[in-house]
């Protein structure tokens, strides 16, 4: 990913927020999911917008998934897992989430009280957001095999389509499109 501020760029970021001639942030309640939209970089005249889908478990761990378009037109997605109570060494680890009967294994990094997992674009990613507003649950597995937090996914299809139709807007077209560009996916690696 190229870096998209200059220096000063913030603050005709905000300036620009401030007399109206940028998009204001966005967001919209669906069940227990939020979608969000927030102008977070300038790349030129290009002002690039976060889209987020979050939520939260009974036991206040927060799942955010976002997607932001990156300088050279590609599409970076990630998933993060927040919670207060944790405390977790700095360490690259693998993040279980089961979505109904699906068990997803994915390559994550974790310190303190988030745990962060870089989702690769392709049908890969295009499946698990399928899965995530299609299912009823997802459910974070401890190292342990014991239930780490459970998120409700009451709500999720309407976040994850809104956030999906933010990209889409900054990108000119869907993600399926994007990734159709990129060639066909790696079939030995599933991320």
């Amino acid at each position: 990913m190229k870096p998209l501020f200059a220096l000063g760029a913030a603050a005709a970021l905000a300036a620009q927020i401030a007399a109206g001639a940028a998009p204001a942030a966005e967001a919209q309640k669906s069940g227990d999911w939020l979608f969000n939209s927030s102008a977070f970089a300038q790349s030129g005249d290009k002002l690039l917008t976060a889209c987020t889908a979050t939520t939260e478990s009974a036991n206040g761990t927060t799942l955010d998934i976002r997607l932001e378009p990156t300088a050279d037109g590609a599409v970076g997605a990630l998933a993060r897992f927040t919670n207060e109570g944790w405390k977790i060494a700095p360490s690259p680890d693998l993040v279980r989430l089961d979505i109904g009967a699906r068990r997803w294994v994915l390559p994550a990094s974790g310190a303190g009280t988030e745990v962060s997992v870089l989702l690769s674009g392709g049908p890969h990613l295009l499946a698990f957001l399928d899965e995530m507003s299609s299912g009823s649950d997802a459910t974070l597995i401890a190292r342990d095999g014991a239930e780490a937090a459970r998120f409700s996914l009451s709500g999720s299809r309407a976040a994850i389509d809104a956030m999906t139709s933010c990209i889409a807007e900054q990108i000119g077209g869907t993600l399926a499109a994007v990734y159709a560009k990129e060639g066909p996916a790696n079939p030995a690696n599933p991320f």
